[in-house]
Formats: C-alpha cells, structure tokens, sequence
C-alpha cells in the first residue's frame, strides 16, 4: 500500500531590520535572517514545508509599528489565504508590540496560519497567546500601565505561585522576548510590560 503524499506546507519568511544601514551590501541583515529560516524550513521539507517564491524584507523599519509595506502584503496574502506557515528569525523581526501581537495572532488563528520564530523556537498556532486563554488574560494585566502581582495571576488564572513565575520568566522573557519590569509595590513587586526603553523606570529592580 502506497503511502499517502503528503500535503504542501505553504511557507513564508518574513524579515525585518530597523536601520537601512549596510542594506547596499551583496549580503545584508535580511539576507542573513531570510537563510536563516530558509534553513529551518528546509529541516521540514518531511512534513511538506515548501518556501514560496515571494519575499517579506523590511528593511529600514522599526518594529513598533505595522506601518511597514511588506509586513502589510504579507497580512493581505494571509487574508487570502495564500500562506499555512510564517517564519521568522526572531519574534521581534514582527513586533516588537504586545498589542500588535495580539492582533496578529487572532488573524493567524482565524486563517488557519502558524508561526514559527526560528531562535526563540515560539511555534505552532500560537495557543499560549489566543485571545481567550488565561496566558492572553495575564499578558493583558502585565501590559496594563498599573502593572500586576503574582498573588492577582493567581487569583485570575488558579495557577500554583510557581507556574506564574514560570510564565512569566519562560515565556515573557525569554520566548516572546517582551520587556517585563518589576517593582515594589503595597501588594507586592508589580510586574509590568513596557514597550520601549523610555517606558522603563531609571531603576527596574
């Protein structure tokens, strides 16, 4: 018996770099983040994954905003449907903003869309981050100007002290790779996303 072929993993590589400085080069920062996942794809190509033809270079924009051309024309061929897989270097080649990678993973989920960070190794359909779940709703209360404690994720999500903890060290920090602050507070160290170094206090304990 034949074994059934496999299905066509539609992948896309989406690239970023926030200075237009040495993108004249033969090989720049999009060329290296481009093979880069190149590569990682090309590890998949058992499970169908296929490199389309079209590109997502960015190059001289930052990431904070979505106002970026290509990023734009990458979000319309998702609406369309024309991409199973987005690939990037880091998670930070596509936002550097909570909120923009909330939306972004409602859009993903809604088309059916996976994303693969080939550094921060963030993959899948990204159900850590889904509107709904109770990682969204603590990424909510830590991007609040107020902040949170552990003793109020606890009390939102029914998590042990050494989930959130966890959480908030392996995914936070390290896997979305977001800025989270802390700081003494009445209830507690407050913990707080923020953005961009302006954001941050002059001493983050």
């Amino acid at each position: 018996m034949k074994a059934s072929p496999v299905r066509p993993v539609r992948c896309a590589i989406y690239t970023r770099v926030s200075t237009d400085q040495g993108l004249d080069q033969e090989f720049n920062s999009l060329d290296a983040q481009y093979d880069a996942s190149s590569a990682y794809i090309r590890i998949q190509a058992h499970a169908g994954w296929t490199l389309i033809k079209a590109r997502y270079d960015d190059g001289g924009y930052s990431g904070g905003s979505t106002d970026r051309p290509d990023l734009q024309r990458l979000l319309d061929d998702i609406r369309a449907r024309k991409i199973d897989v987005i690939v990037v270097y880091k998670v930070d080649r596509l936002t550097r903003s909570l909120a923009d990678f909330a939306k972004m993973v409602e859009l993903f989920d809604a088309h059916g869309v996976s994303f693969v960070s080939v550094v921060d190794a963030v993959s899948g359909t990204l159900t850590k981050a889904r509107t709904g779940t109770k990682n969204a709703q603590v990424l909510a209360m830590l991007q609040d100007r107020a902040g949170t404690t552990i003793a109020a994720i606890m009390a939102a999500t029914g998590w042990q002290q050494h989930s959130v903890r966890g959480f908030l060290a392996g995914v936070v920090r390290k896997r979305l790779g977001l800025n989270l602050i802390s700081e003494p507070g009445e209830g507690g160290r407050v913990y707080r996303i923020v953005d961009t170094p302006a954001d941050r206090p002059k001493q983050a304990a």
